[in-house]
């Protein structure tokens, strides 16, 4: 329950007990006009239970426009039948006024306090209730006591519920504000404030480290001194300060956050704060990064697995080819003489199969369909002889450079395998 609706709740049960009071006690002490003062009483008790009933229903606004407009009614009535300007019950009205304030707003007790100064002036320029004026001054002292107690129990029952209210309130405030320090210190996050001219009214989170900074550092300054050197970041807490909610990613040094803008208003729609909550998503992007490097590696590879197997059976078929062209040069430079210029002609098509057929047997190795031939070579030998191969199987973006050693390096391996390797590379 609200402070107010404490309040409202507490009167309302204040006026029953003090018309109960009235009814049986009061009433017949005065012995006279008792029943006038009962049927009143009831009226009193009718009006709370209507005020009551909107108060159960929610309608607390309402309830205290009837309640407090009921209370002024029968206070102007019990001034202008008691003793007019000089009755103690003026004093109610200003206590009246202020309830109004409290619980309907300052437009309320503006005219509480303006009817209030109409019917006070009514009260001095008109002429009084003569019979009431007539009525001895100072009261009875048994009406001086019932009202003295009347008006400390309209003081002290109000009072004591507003203060246990209040205090149950700072309390639910105090564990509120201690659960949202203890968020926003222990999670991963940034969690800053800033008001209206844009400096900083809490920053905390486990993940200023990231920025280098420690919790509450940049309290007090500038959020457009502090981040001068991000203007993106500038553009959108602007846009927050002009009322516009964002959530968007930003990069901020070496990290990247996943931000959240919330403007705040006060009662008239003016920007009071702008909350900013920021969760720190450098690792997800790493992995993002990661993985979308693993996925280029893999459909790299599974291109160049095509062009292998393509590539294979190429080599196979042009190998198949090439098995005729040597044997049959071969053979036929055999059947001629040596100094003959058609057995020179021969031997350069036997040379030229040759070299297609190291072609082929490196488009096999490139296809891993050569099986494994261990063997003692040289490894500045193998990379010279397959440069030419591997320029072509780079892109023309890049530029292939090749170190040798100065000495030999022998290695066992199989050739293939190292040709292998090096296209992978």
């Amino acid at each position: 329950m609200s402070l107010r609706a404490a309040l409202v709740h507490s009167l309302i049960l204040e006026i029953y007990i003090i018309c109960l009071f009235i009814i049986l006690v009061v009433g017949p002490l005065l012995a006279q006009d008792v029943l006038r003062i009962t049927l009143k009483t009831l009226a009193v008790m009718l009006a709370a239970a209507i005020a009551h009933w909107c108060l159960n229903r929610g309608l607390l606004r309402l309830a205290g426009i009837f309640l407090i407009t009921f209370a002024w009614l029968k206070v102007a009535e019990s001034i202008f039948n008691s003793w007019g300007p000089l009755s103690p019950q003026l004093v109610l009205m200003p206590v009246l006024v202020a309830m109004a304030a409290f619980i309907l707003g300052t437009r309320a007790a503006l005219i509480f306090a303006f009817a209030s100064l109409l019917f006070g002036a009514a009260m001095v320029i008109f002429q009084p209730n003569e019979a009431a004026m007539a009525r001895p001054w100072p009261p009875p002292p048994h009406v001086v006591v019932v009202a003295l107690a009347i008006g400390l129990a309209c003081l002290i029952w109000p009072l004591s519920v507003m203060f246990g209210t209040l205090r149950a309130t700072l309390s639910q405030l105090k564990v509120s504000e201690t659960r949202f320090r203890s968020l926003a210190t222990g999670a991963h996050v940034v969690s800053a404030v800033i008001d209206a001219n844009g400096v900083f009214l809490l920053s905390e989170g486990l993940a200023l480290a990231r920025l280098g900074l420690k919790p509450g550092e940049v309290v007090g300054r500038s959020v457009f001194d502090a981040y001068s050197d991000y203007p993106e970041i500038l553009d959108i807490i602007r846009a927050g300060l002009r009322g516009e909610s964002h959530r968007t990613e930003i990069a901020l040094m070496d990290a990247w956050f996943d931000s959240l803008f919330l403007p705040q208003f006060d009662a008239r729609g003016h920007i009071t704060e702008l909350f900013i909550v920021s969760t720190d998503i450098t690792e997800r992007k790493r992995a993002e990064a990661e993985r979308e490097k693993l996925a280029g590696r893999l459909r790299q590879g599974q291109v160049l697995e095509s062009v292998g197997r393509l590539a294979g059976g190429v080599a196979h078929d042009l190998n198949n080819m090439l098995t005729p062209i040597l044997g049959f040069a071969e053979m036929l430079r055999e059947e001629f003489p040596a100094g003959d210029p058609r057995a020179a002609q021969l031997g350069h098509i036997h040379s030229a199969a040759k070299r297609a057929r190291q072609i082929t047997t490196q488009l096999l190795a490139f296809a891993r369909r050569q099986p494994t031939d261990m063997r003692i070579h040289d490894l500045n030998t193998i990379l010279g002889d397959f440069d030419p191969m591997l320029r072509r199987a780079v892109r023309e973006d890049i530029r292939l450079v090749s170190h040798l050693h100065r000495a030999p390096l022998f290695i066992l391996c199989d050739v293939l395998e190292i040709e292998r390797i090096l296209l992978n590379l």
